[in-house]
């Protein structure tokens, strides 16, 4: 590798040292990860031709689920042979005997906790009838952004009235324009509709509002990659980074990790339309052709648990409370920004299920949720889906969607 330096005998391990930071001085001794075993000295004892992938990570960012011990930067191999180890490490919905014995509830079921002018829009035989439900529960829900949003999404998505749905939008502004919650939770559903001019309107606005969040800079490259502006999306990730750097944003080690990702995706899937090369591009083997479920949330104190279930039954849970994730929640806080990221990779084919069991947040008002599900993720066939929800039910586990992958193994 380019950059690295050996020490020692490497006949007898030795050792590999990052020269980072433009310092001899400030060498780092750099670890292997081999199929999932990390070792500290050069494996010497791999046949080279076993190799079948590797990489040398040394972003902060990736390393960082290796503890201090990957401070130094990560030689990263995998053989073709591959071993078990890592699937028992990391395999968190199969080391318990851990199996859902109660479905979560079905969105009939939920329905029952949502607004009446939900029943009666789904009630309604035609256009003009959803319309007389409109204007009458208008009177009553007039200063609610939840109800014209939810209004908006029965005409555009369910009734296909685009005009009429607009129309509401842009009516009754007044509720959005300087609500970031309510605004990232329309451009949610601008993006769910595949309308990415609008959400990176919508995106923009919220920048404006807050621009010390670092989940701004996210949005909003991510409104301009949908967009077809690829450049731009590259300049607002190398913004952020040196707003990182200067000290004008605050560092987060679990965002950082969220966000490299991201960019390293747009540079390398679009690296002509930005100029780049892509061959230098190193991804992550944490994501690399894996299916990744990428879940945010409009509402910062929103407080609620995802549970993703195996084809075989099994569950495993992320939580994101007080009482389990203080620390997370803190740094969420500190940083600004309401996402994570979970990796479903290539070793138990079958339908994944996720649910959600909300436990509300301090305004006691819904929260918007979007799951947005990457297919052989930075792969040339990679494709996405993105699905919205909102969450009103609280303290009861209820089924967000399905996830269909041909092999499926373990949430990291």
């Amino acid at each position: 590798f380019p950059g690295i330096t050996t020490t020692g005998n490497c006949q007898e391990g030795g050792a590999v040292i990052f020269r980072g930071g433009g310092s001899v001085s400030n060498q780092r001794v750099g670890i292997f990860d081999v199929d999932g075993l990390v070792l500290q000295q050069v494996p010497v004892w791999i046949d080279v031709n076993q190799i079948k992938r590797m990489a040398l990570i040394s972003s902060v960012a990736y390393t960082a689920r290796y503890g201090a011990v990957g401070s130094g930067g990560v030689v990263v191999i995998n053989t073709i042979t591959g071993n078990p180890q890592m699937n028992k490490i990391v395999d968190q919905a199969r080391l318990r005997n851990n199996y859902i014995k109660e479905p979560a509830l079905d969105g009939a079921a939920v329905a029952y906790s949502e607004p009446t002018y939900m029943s009666a829009f789904r009630e309604s035989t035609s256009f003009e009838d959803a319309q007389t439900v409109y204007s009458r529960y208008e009177a009553q829900y007039g200063s609610s952004p939840y109800f014209y949003l939810d209004a908006y999404k029965h005409f555009y998505q369910t009734l296909g009235e685009t005009e009429f749905a607009d129309q509401i939008i842009r009516e009754n502004n007044r509720v959005f324009e300087k609500n970031a919650s309510m605004l990232k939770a329309l451009a949610y559903a601008y993006q769910e509709e595949g309308r990415y001019e609008k959400a990176l309107e919508a995106f923009k606005e919220v920048f404006i509002m807050r621009p010390n969040y670092s989940q701004s800079y996210q949005d909003l490259s991510l409104g301009y990659r949908d967009a077809g502006a690829y450049d731009k999306a590259a300049s607002i990730y190398a913004r952020y980074k040196y707003l990182v750097d200067e000290n004008f944003l605050l560092p987060s080690e679990d965002f950082s990790k969220i966000i490299q990702h991201e960019s390293d995706n747009l540079l390398k899937l679009h690296a002509s339309q930005i100029g780049a090369n892509a061959k230098k591009i190193v991804s992550d083997p944490f994501v690399q052709n894996t299916t990744r479920v990428v879940v945010e949330w409009n509402e910062t104190e929103a407080e609620f648990e995802l549970q993703f279930v195996n084809p075989e039954g099994q569950y495993h849970n992320w939580k994101h409370t007080y009482a389990e994730n203080e620390d997370r929640i803190i740094d969420e806080k500190m940083a600004g920004y309401s996402m994570e990221e979970l990796i479903i990779d290539n070793a138990l084919p079958g339908l994944w299920e996720l649910n959600v069991r909300y436990d509300g947040n301090k305004s006691l008002t819904p929260t918007y949720l979007k799951v947005t599900t990457y297919y052989n993720y930075g792969e040339r066939d990679q494709k996405k889906q993105v699905n919205t929800f909102k969450l009103t039910l609280r303290n009861n586990w209820q089924k967000l969607l399905s996830i269909n992958n041909p092999g499926v193994s373990r949430v990291r």
